[in-house]
């Protein structure tokens, strides 16, 4: 007979909220944020209780307007994506 897979949850949640992993997804984050150009940022967020989260956003109002406009971010997600 089969044995059902149970998948280390417990585990998973703890590599996921290491600090070199917010590490790495800041990094991430960043390079999408330098690709997005100036006036944006990567803001690291460790709030969630299983996981640690990174988002770009504009930063000052002339990005937030461009992107809105150009939709900067979305076609730098395109390119990065592949």
């Amino acid at each position: 007979m089969a044995r059902r897979f149970r998948p280390d949850v417990r585990g998973f949640n703890e590599a996921m909220k290491l600090p070199t992993v917010g590490a790495a997804l800041l990094e991430h984050g960043e390079a999408w944020a330098a690709d997005a150009g100036e006036g944006f940022e990567a803001v690291l967020d460790t709030r969630h209780p299983w996981l640690d989260r990174v988002f770009v956003q504009p930063a000052t109002a002339a990005a937030h307007r461009a992107n809105r406009r150009d939709q900067i971010l979305m076609r730098v997600w395109g390119r990065q994506l592949g």
